[in-house]
């Protein structure tokens, strides 16, 4: 049983390798689907496989079915999980809840920017603002350092980026890397799949 739940962590690490090998052979919008979509589903796999180990771990300690009144012979007539597994199973929960929470707590610092010190700015910044309506986001300074032609193309590529939603296939894939970090490199190329995408919007439209 151990050797099963074990394969889902297996599978998301060749995943996370093999992502950007996806990268390289499929159309953006594509690979932004196929990359989103195993991401999330590694994600939810791994933690299925971790929650089953630590809950079964658990459930075979003397002391707790005691406390809680469950059945030692039910949870014994199957394969123990050996306690380096169990215990390791628990620690990575533990982790990946530590993970996430960090990681909302980044979002809700940088929801608190004021888009109006950005535009200002000398820095050269430009990002799209999901919502409805959505928004562009551009500083001076990237103004200052582009040509009208130049921003014809970044307003085209940032558009892109609204009209096709792209900030929710990254929540998705930044959720999972939170919860299961060995999804790293997968949200890294999910990112760079949207870019692609847009970069390819925005020499259609503006040619």
């Amino acid at each position: 049983m151990v050797l099963r739940l074990v394969l889902p962590m297996v599978v998301a690490v060749v995943a996370a390798f093999a992502a950007a090998w996806v990268q390289r052979r499929l159309r953006p919008d594509w690979a932004t689907w196929t990359l989103t979509v195993l991401s999330g589903g590694a994600a939810l796999a791994v933690l299925w496989a971790l929650t089953v180990l630590a809950a079964g771990f658990a459930a075979e300690q003397p002391g707790l079915s005691a406390v809680f009144g469950w059945c030692a012979a039910l949870f014994s007539s199957h394969d123990r999980i050996p306690a380096p597994v169990g215990i390791g199973a628990w620690a990575a929960l533990i982790a990946s809840g530590v993970s996430v929470m960090a990681r909302i707590r980044v979002r809700r610092e940088a929801t608190r920017m004021t888009y109006d010190d950005i535009v200002g700015s000398t820095e050269p910044v430009a990002f799209a603002v999901p919502g409805r309506p959505g928004r562009v986001i551009v500083s001076e300074g990237m103004l200052g350092s582009l040509d009208s032609a130049e921003q014809r193309v970044l307003y085209a590529h940032e558009h892109s980026h609204l009209r096709h939603h792209h900030h929710r296939f990254l929540h998705v894939a930044d959720a999972a890397a939170a919860a299961v970090p060995l999804l790293a490199p997968l949200c890294r190329q999910v990112r760079f799949a949207t870019e692609r995408w847009a970069d390819e919007d925005a020499a259609d439209e503006v040619g």
